[in-house]
This record gives C-alpha cells, sequence and structure tokens, in this order.
C-alpha cells in the first residue's frame, strides 16, 4: 500500500498492511525521518544501511523506506499553499568561539552548535527579530504574504484532490452514528461528560 492508499484503508475502517504513526505538517515526528548523526548511530546499531530518511535542515529526503521499516506514515496534505509572495530575509553565518552565528537582515542573531544542519540543537537567540515596534513592522512587512493564489488556479488545484475518500469517511461515520452502533455519539457524549457542568 501506498501512504494515501492506507490513510484511505484507515479512514475508512478497512484492513491495512499496518497500522502507521501517523506525522502532522510542523510536528512529523518519527515519520519524518532523522538527522545524520543520529542515521549513521541507527545503522552502526542494527538497522539497514538501506533505509533512507536522513537529512539535514532545509535539505530534501527520501522517507519511502524509513517509513515502511518504522511503520510511520509523514503528514498527508493537499500538495499546495494559498499564500504567495513572503520575501523572508536573509541572513549571514560565521564561526566564532566553537559556534555558528547567524545575522539576519531584521536584527536577530542566533547562535548555534556548528553542523546544526546534521545534528539539530534548538538555536540561542541572542537578539530577537522583534525588539519593539518598528522592528515589529519590519517583520510583519517581511512575513506577510504578498497575495493568495488565483482563484482559477486554486479550483484546478483542488480538482487534484480525491474527493470520494472524504466521501466515503462521512458515510462511514453517519453509520456509525446511527442507534445500532452510536460509536460517534459515545465518544462525544464521554468528551461532553469530561468536561464538567
Amino acid at each position: 500500500m501506498e501512504n494515501i492508499e492506507r490513510f484511505k484503508a484507515v479512514a475508512g475502517f478497512e484492513t491495512v498492511d499496518y497500522v502507521p504513526i501517523f506525522g502532522f505538517p510542523g510536528a512529523p515526528g518519527m515519520s519524518g525521518g532523522c538527522m545524520k548523526k543520529t542515521h549513521d548511530r541507527l545503522v552502526a546499531t542494527g538497522m539497514p544501511a538501506s533505509v533512507d530518511g536522513c537529512f539535514s535542515l532545509g535539505g530534501v529526503r527520501s522517507v519511502e523506506s524509513w517509513q515502511r521499516y518504522w511503520g510511520v506514515t509523514g503528514p498527508i496534505g493537499p500538495g499546495f499553499r494559498l499564500a504567495q509572495g513572503v520575501e523572508g530575509f536573509k541572513t549571514t553565518r560565521r564561526i566564532e568561539d566553537g559556534y555558528e552565528i547567524i545575522e539576519s537582515e531584521n536584527g536577530a542573531v542566533t547562535r548555534q552548535v556548528v553542523d546544526n544542519d546534521i545534528t539539530y540543537s534548538m538555536p540561542d537567540f541572542v537578539v530577537y527579530p522583534v525588539r519593539d515596534r518598528d522592528s515589529w513592522e519590519f517583520y510583519k512587512r517581511r512575513m506577510t504574504p504578498a497575495g493568495i493564489m488565483p482563484a482559477d488556479e486554486m479550483e484546478e488545484n483542488c480538482k487534484r484532490l480525491d474527493q470520494a475518500a472524504l466521501h466515503k469517511c462521512r458515510q462511514h461515520l453517519w453509520a456509525s452514528a446511527q442507534p445500532d452502533g452510536n460509536r460517534v455519539g459515545q465518544c462525544h457524549a464521554l468528551r461532553r461528560s469530561g468536561l464538567g457542568p
């Protein structure tokens, strides 16, 4: 099964080749692979070297063999973004006292371990990007999308999405909410009862 087939099967309460652990956009967890040093350590301790998923921050990687090996599924999104034209910020990097210093044109300065792209440790903000009203206005101007995707392009992108899976899921939820198997209603009642009066 492919990820989308597996997701549709799980959503439709059908049999799958394995029940995946789902990653979410912005928080892929185990589904997104691992940093190079972790990958090297896993291979050294028994994971087959053929299992990909090794990445550096901002790098492109293949995670299919990783996801199959660990039984995880990455975030599944529509494959397009509505917001367009965010300018962002240019940065410069230098090594100083054993750390990599990153200076942004917005005034932010961060300090991080050398080779952070393959290790990852949370950077230390020496100077934050937003410090006062002026820096906020500059940050907001550079990070606000210039526009949204034109309606005809949105429509074309949406046509690619498979509405059949959504329809099937709705049908199943509706059927399970009927008096003969009121599972959806029971879930709501249990959640609501935990909220108190």
